[in-house]
Formats: C-alpha cells, structure tokens, sequence
C-alpha cells in the first residue's frame, strides 16, 4: 500500500487529470502524483483539499486520514463504496445458524493447530 503523507499545513491539494496537485502558499506547482499510485492519504496538520479532490478520492476509494500538527489523530474519510452489502447480509444472516458458527469453529481452531505444529519446522 502506498501511504501518501502531507505534513505541511501551508500546502494546498487539488485534483487536476486524475493527479493530485500539490500547490504552496503562493499557488506554485510542488507536485503533482497519479491517482493510481495512491492507497491512503495522511494530512498533518491544516492543508486544504479541494471539493473536487475530495470527490475524485472517494470515486476511487482512497481513504483520508486526519492528524493535528502534533500528530494526534482527529479523523478519517472513506467513502465505504465498495462495500458488498449483499455478502455481509449473508455474513450477518449466517452468524445465527448455530451448525455454521460451529463449522466455522472448527475449521479456525484446525488452521491454528496446524500453523503452531508447522512454526517448530519454519
């Protein structure tokens, strides 16, 4: 995962061709970074992002994260869009049917054994 980390609070973040743009105080182009090569995102302290930036990270899944200057975490943004509501019905539904939670059990408990017999070989 490439973190992507913002630590001066004078920069401004904008989006512009499917690239963050990163501006100074005086407007002048620092960088500019491909969406694509973004995970994750940590802003320290005040930088502003733009609407459309905002936007455009959450389209593409990229989730925020907000520090103060001193490093204290304030927050998060994620737009949560790719979330499959279908399979965690299921999930929800089948956490009731006491032969699956049993099964399911089962095979969590033979994995651990089997990774503990296999940790003196490694």
């Amino acid at each position: 995962m490439a973190f992507f980390y913002i630590q001066n609070s004078s920069y401004s973040l904008s989006i512009s061709d499917r690239k963050l743009m990163i501006k100074n105080q005086e407007r002048t182009l620092l960088k500019a970074i491909s969406l694509s090569l973004i995970d994750n995102i940590l802003i320290f302290g005040n930088s502003q992002l733009s609407t459309q930036l905002l936007k455009s990270l959450s389209r593409h899944g990229i989730p925020i994260f907000y520090f103060s200057s001193k490093g204290e975490f304030l927050f998060s943004m994620d737009s949560f869009k790719e979330a499959d509501y279908e399979k965690q019905r299921e999930q929800a539904q089948a956490s009731f049917d006491k032969s699956f939670c049993l099964k399911m059990s089962q095979r969590i408990a033979w994995a651990k054994i089997m990774n503990q017999l296999n940790l003196p070989k490694a």
